[in-house]
């Protein structure tokens, strides 16, 4: 004889589904998303504040993104869609290494020494750790506030409020 549950029940779940339906997608995601702002402030997954991109990983990227999931949302209507290019592929190179030379040259500057005193032995291999370390912690914010946020809220409050809100 298999025992039952006697406070869970078909109708009871019946009804918690339908609750949990009464939300609109928006208002789970802004609900979520106050909640996982708070998470990423008050309750770091680590002590460490070199782990701290861990906590914003998963708050601000791996949560949304199950959230997305388990609303049946594609995640290519929240930023994750391979982007036209508006300029050509000369272009884009010829700017991304003016952005890696331009520090590596004038790092050995004396006035850049003395303006980051702090840290005068930044070479290109601390650039490129510090470029990585940027991109690590940048990416799950933006796809957080544009993408989960953003996009995920204009269609019921239009573009300049979700603009306010995010």
């Amino acid at each position: 004889m298999v025992a039952q549950n006697k406070f869970i029940t078909d109708s009871s779940l019946n009804y918690m589904l339908k609750a949990f339906s009464a939300f609109s997608r928006e208002s789970i995601i802004l609900i979520a998303a106050t909640l996982l702002i708070i998470l990423e402030c008050y309750f770091l997954l680590s002590p460490d504040p070199q782990l701290h991109v861990l906590s914003v990983w998963v708050y601000l990227l791996i949560i949304p993104v199950g959230i997305l999931f388990l609303l049946g949302e594609p995640i290519g209507k929240y930023g994750f869609a391979k982007p036209v290019w508006p300029f050509s592929m000369r272009w884009t190179i010829a700017i991304l290494a003016l952005l890696v030379l331009y520090p590596a040259i004038t790092s050995p500057l004396s006035q850049f020494r003395e303006y980051y005193h702090h840290n005068t032995s930044m070479g290109l291999d601390i650039l490129g750790l510090r470029i990585l370390l940027a991109a690590l912690y940048y990416l799950p914010e933006e796809f957080f506030f544009r993408g989960f946020l953003l996009f995920g809220l204009r269609g019921r409050v239009g573009d300049q409020m979700a603009n306010c809100i995010q």
